[in-house]
């Protein structure tokens, strides 16, 4: 998203492709649960699906409906 509000629309696709690649190869791991967070599946479960759906639209790719509170 700071690329983004840099202008800079292809550094900002493409760190968002990286992170989609890793995000999808944390899912795949038997480790992929963060330890050190009191609440990381609320952050796995809440944060993530919003910063998702707003870097989508920000990218102009199809977000879907907004994610809810």
């Amino acid at each position: 998203m700071a690329q983004f509000q840099l202008r800079n629309q292809s550094q900002a696709l493409l760190a968002f492709q990286e992170a989609e690649l890793l995000k999808e190869s944390q899912e795949k791991s038997p480790q992929s649960e963060p330890t050190i967070f009191a609440d990381a599946k609320k952050i796995k479960g809440v944060a993530l699906p919003r910063l998702q759906w707003e870097a989508k639209t920000l990218l102009g790719m199809d977000a879907g409906p907004q994610v809810k509170k």
